[in-house]
């Protein structure tokens, strides 16, 4: 049952005509603590800007900045290797405290609302595609009719691709000093997108008992999908990697291949594999999740797998291409206030395309 109208977008898809993400390189056979400076030192005011904003709203992440930031320190001491001397390495570049570069780590554990769609063509290319929201009810913006964290991050976005032995590794889209990976191509081989699910354990509590010192076994979600991309996997390896491994908190996965119904979506929490959903079942071509179980009605107010199921079919299999997915991603609400931005991915060729989002008023809050 559907539980919006849904009425799809046309034509927004121009490449020329979209505001096109920046791209940097960033070598692993570098030291850590140098690979980001050449990035960090070009975004010292935006990342100044927005860890004033998080001191001055200090209601809004109490749970991190009390005690004297007392919980990011000790978690900054403990973050595993190498992401901790990145962090560190980002710090001296910039003479920004390492204490806010933590709280830009474990951001996505407080606030993040995704949309993937994992899709196959009938010719058997698999496609992936994402937007990121970001900053739910972290400030409203009055003068700009947005929420203000989800503008402040909008300046920090970037391309990243990795590359090693002066080979290209990965592609990923992501924030500058976020260490972790959000949205990742491995060309010819995989693609990757996280979105966060809430649970009854929410992500925060694996955070809180990592700092205690009691589940150091665990890997951090968004760090481990950047883990699977620097090692030399197959796409049932890392379905199994992104399946088995013991987390932080709980998690969508969205996986593509590059052979035919290589798509699946892994429903985690934070020890156990709750649903593995792949490409084909019940003759689907598509599969798309946003941030509630699929076997789940999503919340009335927040309800963008309608849409997203709507305009999948009302493009049809026959019309899948960047086009019509830029098309459905930008259908209200699944963009909304929050959107960032919007990669599409064709995993095989290594197509890889991200614009920057922004939803204009009237537009949905989240």
């Amino acid at each position: 049952t559907y539980l919006v109208k849904t009425q799809c977008a046309k034509d927004l898809y121009n490449p020329n005509d979209l505001s096109l993400i920046p791209t940097y390189a960033l070598n692993l056979d570098e030291p850590p603590e140098k690979r980001w400076s050449h990035i960090v030192i070009n975004y010292k005011d935006q990342l100044e800007n927005l860890f004033d904003y998080f001191r001055q709203n200090q209601n809004q992440y109490k749970i991190f900045l009390d005690n004297n930031n007392q919980n990011l320190d000790k978690l900054a001491e403990s973050f595993p290797e190498p992401y901790r001397q990145e962090i560190l390495g980002m710090s001296n570049a910039t003479g920004i405290g390492v204490e806010d570069f933590m709280l830009l780590n474990v951001f996505y554990e407080l606030s993040s609302s995704c949309s993937s769609i994992v899709a196959q063509d009938f010719q058997g290319e698999i496609f992936l595609a994402r937007n990121l929201d970001f900053g739910l009810l972290l400030g409203w913006d009055t003068r700009n009719d947005t929420w203000m964290t989800t503008q402040l991050l909008r300046k920090l976005t970037i391309n990243l691709f990795f590359y090693r032995e002066n080979q290209l590794l990965f592609k990923s889209t992501t924030l500058v000093g976020f260490v972790g990976l959000l949205t990742g191509l491995k060309p010819n081989k995989y693609s990757l997108s996280i979105n966060q699910r809430k649970d009854n354990v929410p992500g925060i509590a694996g955070i809180f008992s990592w700092v205690a010192g009691n589940s150091m076994n665990a890997s951090w979600v968004t760090l481990l999908g950047r883990e699977v991309f620097e090692q030399d996997l197959n796409y049932l390896e890392v379905v199994d990697r992104l399946s088995q491994t013991v987390l932080l908190a709980p998690v969508y996965y969205i996986i593509a291949g590059t052979n035919e119904f290589q798509g699946a979506v892994v429903t985690r929490n934070q020890t156990d594999l709750l649903d593995l959903w792949i490409l084909g079942s019940n003759n689907s071509w598509f599969l798309g999740q946003t941030n509630y179980d699929r076997w789940k009605a999503p919340l009335a107010i927040d309800d963008r797998r309608t849409p997203i199921y709507v305009c999948m079919n009302d493009y049809g299999r026959e019309n899948l291409s960047f086009d019509s997915l830029f098309n459905v991603l930008s259908t209200q609400p699944v963009l909304n206030k929050l959107t960032i931005h919007t990669t599409l991915i064709k995993v095989r060729t290594g197509q890889y395309e991200s614009y920057f989002q922004e939803c204009k008023t009237p537009c949905p809050l989240f």
